[in-house]
């Protein structure tokens, strides 16, 4: 069986979030507390529907060309580690 990668979701029951700029605010409806959202975490945040780490890095190298593979891919798993520290990232299977 060919493992697959997982898709990473917002748990949208628990968090709200609007687009300012370039960058953005996520507010945690539980613990009321709200984050900014540099121009890179502004792109991956809308995208927390469904992607995987490769969909994510290919979105952040489209809106940002001037930065390379590995930077996007590092700020990619920083921003997941980030968003899953404050318990708004829900991670699952492709198939569910």
């Amino acid at each position: 069986m060919i493992e697959r990668e997982r898709t990473y979701r917002v748990d949208g029951a628990r968090s709200a979030w609007r687009q300012v700029g370039d960058e953005g605010v996520v507010l945690d409806l539980d613990r009321s507390l709200y984050f900014g959202l540099n121009r890179s975490a502004g792109v991956l945040w809308p995208l927390l529907l469904g992607a995987d780490h490769l969909d994510l890095v290919e979105a952040l190298l489209a809106a940002a060309p001037e930065i390379d593979e590995p930077r996007a891919s590092g700020e990619v798993s920083s921003f997941l580690a980030a968003v899953d520290a404050e318990g708004l990232l829900v991670a699952a299977s492709i198939d569910g």
